[in-house]
């Protein structure tokens, strides 16, 4: 009898695994049908669902492993990672080192071709797909051999829409523009017909900084208690994840990279009120803050009264940040203060400013650039300099001496102007400002790319009726516009139905694609750690008590729920199997908050416990460090 039952339960227990394979097989792929192509040898899956992008990594890998697909049979991933519906992997094997070009056919004679190195395990991205439309891809193998493989894609959810009115570019003029915009917090790309041709799922928006192994980095929704952002991330097309940066401090709207790859931000200074008059340096690969100027330090030791009125209230923040290491010197623009700041990369001095002379006081005169026969421009957005070229967008709307009442801006327009600096003084040298014709008053960018100058009107007014009386930031009906120049004639004219922040042009070549694990970069010290004890091991094993606490962890951060008496006091353990980790404070007696922990701990499977009030307690939780 024990024996039939023995037998009977091993049978239950086979089953039992066989439908949770099954089940897991199922809740893995959010397509549960392959979708083949009419030969009926490529397989096209819908993306995969996973609870991390490891899982994702390990699962494709292993599929490539153990089919081993030859390119006339091989598999397609679309969007892998969950958060790029338009992009896919396609995955085969070759018996020999080969190169492989990708061509995505455009609906107008444009096509995308991205080529990819020599492999036999090949883990192909495909970038650049249509939405809603059966994409046809060629992929072209070193020897000759090519397939063909048609990869659907879906209706994007709440997608922008588009209204072409020039389109003049060139064919052999493969860029997308990628755009991000604070409002609808998306980023998305656009070729010249207008068609969206990357998208972010994941709420990403601010600035967008294409890298040199051509990963974007960008930023996330993620806020602190300020509510500013925190975390930049470095991804790659198909949104597949390298780095995350927290920023505890948080910044606003831009940041850019300089050629060593470390990160400058407009951060705040923690003893203010204010915001992004804090530049801080961000190392690329720690994470950790290792250089800061301070403009308010800058302004004051021209005025010391400059600063005294500026609250946070007065839109007092960066909208454009460039480093130049042939004159070693930062560029900082802001919308409100209404000025564009040339300061020294070495100690912080002021080289110069550009603005109106009447905002500020006549303990600025030396450091003022002075000019003739312009009007100034007003709040300003993304400042470039090449060489004595100052380029500059004008939003042509006061945030020093507008309230936002729309009387008495009637008429009122924005322009992208070019200006020529001579020693302490300037001249305008060229406007594109559409015959007056859009008013962006706020967002907008302008830079010139291979001659062409490519200008971003980002919060126009539509319809808007300048007599209504109504605050500019209360009219909802809010669009931008695209436009491209070449040699002074619109190439590219592209009405879009969000207001939008910043463009930047890629032509998506030579990206980097590998597996590597994220890579955790925070600007916080990790928290002090004590040592596993003997004596800490004996209470952990001896804990009977379990409390409900939650516990999680996200880019070297773990967060609890955990609400503490002022008099108590605790520490939270963290051990692994073999009896390694660290002890962290997590509250100290008569304080009234817990602490934030930081932690540094080798990758691994940590357990949860709470020593609390000399009592060891059980959470039954752990936390991942990969």
């Amino acid at each position: 009898m024990k024996k039939e039952k023995k037998n009977i339960l091993i049978v239950g227990i086979i089953v039992v695994i066989l439908i949770v394979i099954v089940i897991g097989a199922l809740v893995f792929f959010k397509g549960k049908t392959p979708i083949s192509d009419p030969s009926g040898n490529q397989k096209v899956i819908a993306s995969l669902e996973s609870n991390s992008q490891s899982e994702v990594d390990t699962f494709i890998k292993n599929d490539l492993e153990e089919n081993g697909y030859s390119l006339k049979e091989a598999k397609v991933y679309i969007n892998p990672y969950g958060n790029s519906p338009l992009s896919a992997i396609m995955i085969f094997r070759t018996d020999k080192a080969t190169t492989v070009t990708v061509t995505v056919k455009g609906k107008h004679d444009d096509d995308l071709s991205f080529e990819f190195e020599n492999a036999t395990d090949h883990y192909i991205p495909i970038y650049a797909l249509y939405e809603n439309y059966e994409n046809v891809v060629e992929v072209t193998l070193g020897s000759g051999e090519k397939t063909e493989v048609k990869i659907p894609t879906i209706e994007l959810e709440n997608a922008l829409d588009t209204t072409v009115n020039v389109n003049n570019v060139s064919q052999n003029d493969d860029g997308l523009y990628f755009i991000t915009t604070p409002l609808n917090m998306q980023s998305f790309a656009i070729d010249s017909y207008g068609e969206i041709r990357w998208y972010a799922d994941a709420m990403y928006f601010h600035n967008i900084v294409e890298l040199d192994n051509g990963h974007l980095l960008i930023g996330t929704a993620a806020t602190n208690g300020d509510g500013l952002s925190t975390q930049i991330l470095e991804i790659d097309y198909l949104g597949r994840v390298y780095k995350t940066y927290e920023i505890d401090s948080g910044y606003v709207n831009d940041f850019t990279v300089k050629d060593d790859g470390n990160i400058l931000l407009a951060s705040k200074n923690s003893e203010r009120e204010t915001y992004t008059e804090y530049i801080i340096e961000v190392d690329r690969e720690t994470g950790k803050v290792v250089k800061t100027w301070d403009l308010f330090e800058q302004l004051r030791d021209i005025d010391p009264i400059y600063t005294d009125d500026i609250t946070r209230s007065d839109y007092f923040y960066n909208s454009g940040i460039e480093y130049y290491p042939d004159s070693d010197s930062l560029l900082l623009t802001y919308w409100g203060g209404e000025f564009v700041a040339n300061m020294s990369y070495k100690d912080g001095s002021l080289k110069w400013i550009f603005a109106d002379p009447d905002n500020f006081t006549e303990y600025f005169d030396d450091v003022l650039l002075k000019g003739e026969g312009f009007t100034y421009p007003k709040a300003m957005h993304s400042a470039k300099l090449d060489g004595d070229t100052l380029t500059v967008f004008d939003n042509g709307y006061s945030t020093n001496n507008g309230d936002g009442s729309s009387a008495g801006l009637s008429g009122s327009y924005s322009s992208a102007n070019t200006y020529k600096i001579s020693g302490n003084s300037i001249s305008l040298e060229s406007t594109i400002d559409e015959n007056k014709g859009l008013f962006s008053y706020a967002l907008g960018d302008y830079d010139k790319v291979d001659g062409d100058d490519v200008i971003l009107f980002g919060r126009e007014l539509k319809n808007f009726n300048f007599n209504s009386g109504l605050n500019l930031n209360d009219y909802d009906n809010v669009v931008s516009r695209l436009i491209v120049k070449h040699n002074g004639e619109t190439t590219l004219d592209i009405e879009l139905d969000w207001g939008t922040y910043s463009v930047l042009k890629i032509s998506m070549k030579g990206v980097d694609f590998s597996f590597d694990p994220i890579k955790n970069c925070t600007t916080l010290d990790p928290s002090p750690k004590e040592d596993i004890t003997s004596e800490i091991v004996q209470l952990v094993g001896k804990a009977q008590e379990s409390v409900p606490y939650e516990f999680g962890y996200s880019s070297g951060v773990i967060e609890h729920n955990v609400l503490f008496m002022s008099s108590d006091e605790a520490k939270l353990v963290l051990i692994d199997d073999n009896k390694n980790g660290a002890i962290y404070e997590l509250k100290v007696k008569g304080e009234s908050e817990s602490k934030k922990i930081i932690t540094d701990l080798a990758k691994g499977k940590y357990y949860v416990y709470v020593y609390e009030n000399d009592v060891m307690y059980k959470t039954d939780k752990h936390i991942e460090i990969s």
